[in-house]
């Protein structure tokens, strides 16, 4: 019943239709346009749309039927937002990992898991805690992926081990990219893996290679030598040993430094982005604001379950005016920084339709939630007076 509003009667047009593989278009369009009262039938009849010449067609790589059917649903949930002028979701697509959380509960809650969904084609779930002021429901995604038997491998990037403990929420594995908060300085390159140890990797067919005998270690099976080291070992002994991925000790000694005073910097960062996201949501200026630890945010009832001490120094916000209003922001900013990198000490912005999506078309930019109008933003750890009146000065010449 959460849900069931969001769908729309009468869909408008799609932000980029020739992107759209057919099948979902049609299978988006027909749950969009059938009555919510039918919402079940729809549901299965669009999934019933996707034929295997469909899925042939859609691409080279064979996605799984699964994966399309959610990418439907997803798009059906957007064209009703859409409609409904539900900000923050309108302007995400594809989708973000917050409506993955609502195609997860539907698909279990509505198709009946075990019924017709194929869930043995399915090897991995993945998703990114926080992402432009938006957060991840990690124990409703957590939740399919162990009743598909499939491990869920979270990106705590923007979060970081003291705002979020993915393991605690069932995440099989987490990744991060050391650069960013962990580091916290922008002076080096790296990453990580988190192993939690309880994944089965042997339960099912769907990871020979941890499973099965592996020729160059003499015919050793990983998961029944190693059992919940295994994902572990195995990234050492075949992951390493082929792809090379060390990292230099003077980056591991930075990296180390830095993660020495996560938790004062974090802190710190939560504190001032909250302060900003507040002041940019009451400028007449700014058309809106994606920081999930709004009140206005459709991810703020998120915040006390899974990061009870903030949701993070990230996010983005729409200046009206805009492509050449955000041009002139970045341009006239003196304590911010304009890179690409995030979660540095120092305040970072990008308005990343010039910059990092500048090779999309306009419509592409606004698919991918980096519309001509708003720029992204990385809080530091300066004084937030000082950072407010930075963005005053500049949003006034850049609206002017």
């Amino acid at each position: 019943d959460d849900f069931r509003c969001f769908l729309s009667a009468e869909p408008p047009p799609l932000p980029d239709q020739q992107s759209v593989p057919e099948g979902i278009l049609q299978a988006s369009i027909k749950v969009s346009n059938e009555p919510p009262s039918d919402l079940k039938s729809n549901l299965r009849a669009a999934y019933a749309l996707f034929s295997q010449e469909t899925l042939d067609a859609s691409t080279k790589q064979g996605p799984h039927k699964p994966m399309l059917f959610a990418l439907c649903f997803f798009h059906a949930l957007a064209l009703g937002r859409r409609k409904f002028g539900f900000q923050g979701f309108s302007r995400q697509y594809p989708f973000n990992n917050g409506d993955i959380t609502v195609c997860a509960q539907v698909m279990h809650n509505y198709l009946e898991v075990s019924d017709d969904v194929p869930w043995d084609d399915l090897q991995y779930s993945f998703g990114e805690i926080m992402y432009g002021g938006h957060i991840t429901d990690l124990d409703a995604i957590s939740a399919v992926s162990d009743e598909a038997g499939i491990p869920l491998i979270v990106d705590n990037t923007s979060a970081t081990p003291y705002l979020v403990r993915p393991i605690e929420h069932g995440a099989t594995l987490v990744v991060h990219s050391t650069t960013k908060y962990l580091t916290g300085n922008g002076t080096v390159t790296g990453g990580c893996v988190v192993d939690s140890g309880k994944f089965d990797w042997a339960a099912n067919d769907k990871f020979p290679s941890l499973s099965q005998p592996e020729p160059a270690y003499h015919g050793l099976k990983f998961a029944e030598t190693f059992g919940p080291m295994a994902f572990t070992f195995h990234g050492i002994a075949i992951g390493l040993r082929d792809l090379g991925m060390t990292m230099n000790p003077q980056a591991a000694h930075y990296t180390l430094c830095g993660i020495e005073t996560l938790s004062l910097r974090m802190e710190r960062h939560v504190e001032n982005a909250t302060k900003l996201a507040k002041w940019l949501e009451a400028d007449p200026r700014v058309d809106y604001v994606t920081y999930a630890g709004l009140e206005s945010s459709p991810y703020n009832h998120l915040v006390p379950k899974i990061c009870p001490r903030g949701a993070g120094g990230l996010f983005t916000f729409a200046v009206k005016g805009g492509y050449e209003a955000c041009i002139k922001l970045v341009d006239n900013l003196e304590i911010f920084s304009h890179v690409a990198n995030l979660g540095d000490t120092r305040s970072l912005i990008i308005h990343s339709a010039s910059t990092t999506h500048r090779q999309l078309t306009a419509e592409q930019q606004e698919a991918a939630g980096a519309a001509p109008n708003v720029v992204r933003v990385s809080i530091g750890i300066e004084d937030a007076v000082d950072l407010i009146a930075d963005l005053d000065q500049a949003l006034a010449k850049a609206t002017a």
